[in-house]
């Protein structure tokens, strides 16, 4: 046979290749919602008018509907957009959407007979989880203490700059990763200093505490309680803890130099509810409604985390008229929900009042999900919660923050998201306050 020969056979060969592809791609989107046509092996990924989500999922909407389907390569995977769809799916829906995909980088903090999918493994070590925080002080005044404790350090950590220029995305990551120290370790550290001997002998103590239930479960044939569990935990504590509440803390600092109309009103409401030598509390929520209002609204506005951690169906699923298949990938657009006309009066804003009542005092909103929804809602919500409102009153109460530079021709997202982009870097000036008690 010669090379003509055989390269017209190869061609033959690719292209029937190529022909089964298209039409088994064609097989598996008739049964699923629509979607953006996909290239065979490649599916959406490479196409930058499906990727990145967060930007391109409007369209989408008023094409396909709430509900549609993109490629991840050769797999399907559904994604789910505003706030009556989350919730049906989440909530309505909780244990068909509980799965979680089979992804490389949470395995290896698992053991490999241990199917993170399971439900004893992943409620299991769930209620491990809430129960451990909540004996530390979750929802308690001793939380809050540690945050005060913390809110200290941070405070000096400021005023060391000395009114001089800094960026402060490591000084708040410190503050926050110290609450989980404390928490996982039970010590906070010095900013400057690793304490390696001081941390070798806590996470003693930690796994100690964790022996208890482990002792109890090495005689059972299926035992959750392993150290690279305990690994997977801990790991989920200071990943998902430390990352997201000190973004939110830096994107709420961004926004106050922005609208330096918000950090004055919020600034006269610490002013007039508390005096100058109380330290504010979780208590004290009630009384500073704008200020809660605020860090709510970040959280709202800030565009992070937008394609919240996907979910598996556990099932096959008639979801809103369409077949989803048991394995396939769901993705919860979390931005989708905080930008939804239905449910939020100016959502391409930033605006307090969306959790504002007529009279002032503060309003929860149903589609307020930074932390998802349903069983598989992040468990340290309350945490987060505290960290924020403590943080950032303690340090408005102490100072007044200044941007570098105006950039008047760059809205809030834009700026972060060349922050987050690394193409920026953002400097702010922290001056001491003076006020009378």
């Amino acid at each position: 046979m010669d090379a003509g020969t055989t390269g017209i056979l190869i061609l033959l060969l690719l292209i029937f290749v190529l022909c089964y592809l298209v039409l088994e791609i064609n097989r598996k989107r008739a049964q699923l919602p629509a979607g953006p046509a996909p290239w065979p092996v490649l599916g959406n990924l490479w196409q930058t008018d499906v990727f990145p989500l967060r930007k391109h999922y409007p369209k989408f909407i008023k094409k396909y509907g709430p509900v549609f389907t993109v490629w991840l390569g050769s797999k399907p995977a559904v994604v789910l957009c505003g706030y009556e769809v989350m919730k049906d799916a989440l909530v309505g829906h909780a244990e068909e959407f509980g799965g979680r995909p089979d992804l490389p980088f949470p395995r290896r903090l698992m053991e490999e007979e241990i199917d993170p999918n399971s439900d004893l493994t992943w409620r299991e070590l769930r209620r491990f989880t809430l129960t451990t925080l909540r004996e530390f002080g979750m929802g308690k005044r001793t939380m809050s203490e540690r945050i005060q404790k913390e809110a200290h350090f941070l405070v000096e950590a400021v005023a060391d700059t000395k009114g001089e220029l800094f960026e402060p995305k490591m000084t708040l990551i410190h503050a926050v990763s110290n609450v989980i120290c404390s928490v996982v370790f039970g010590s906070r550290f010095n900013y400057k200093d690793k304490a390696f001997l001081e941390l070798l002998d806590t996470i003693t103590n930690y796994i100690n505490y964790f022996n208890s239930p482990i002792a109890k479960e090495k005689s059972t044939p299926w035992n959750v309680y392993t150290d690279q569990n305990l690994i997977g935990s801990v790991f989920s504590l200071f990943a998902a803890g430390t990352t997201t509440t000190s973004s939110s803390l830096l994107f709420c600092l961004l926004v106050l130099v922005k609208f330096p109309h918000i950090q004055a009103k919020i600034h006269q409401e610490i002013d007039e509810a508390l005096s100058t030598n109380h330290v504010p509390s979780m208590e004290d929520r009630v009384r500073l409604p704008y200020t809660n209002a605020v860090i709510h609204e970040v959280q709202r506005y800030q565009p992070i985390h937008n394609e919240n951690f996907p979910r598996e169906m556990t099932r096959d699923t008639v979801f809103r008229g369409h077949t989803i298949p048991k394995g396939t990938p769901a993705i919860p657009l979390i931005d989708s929900v905080h930008t939804d006309p239905v449910q939020w009066e100016t959502p391409k804003q930033f605006n307090p009042g969306h959790f504002l009542d007529e009279n002032g005092h503060f309003r929860r909103r149903e589609a307020f999900m930074p932390f998802s929804a349903g069983k598989r809602a992040c468990p340290g919500e309350g945490l987060a919660q505290m960290e924020l409102f403590l943080f950032l009153t303690i340090l408005l109460q102490n100072f007044t923050f200044k941007a570098a530079t105006e950039d008047k021709d760059m809205d809030v997202v834009s700026l972060w998201m060349a922050l987050e982009d690394k193409k920026l870097h953002y400097k702010f000036h922290a001056t001491r306050r003076s006020v009378s008690s």
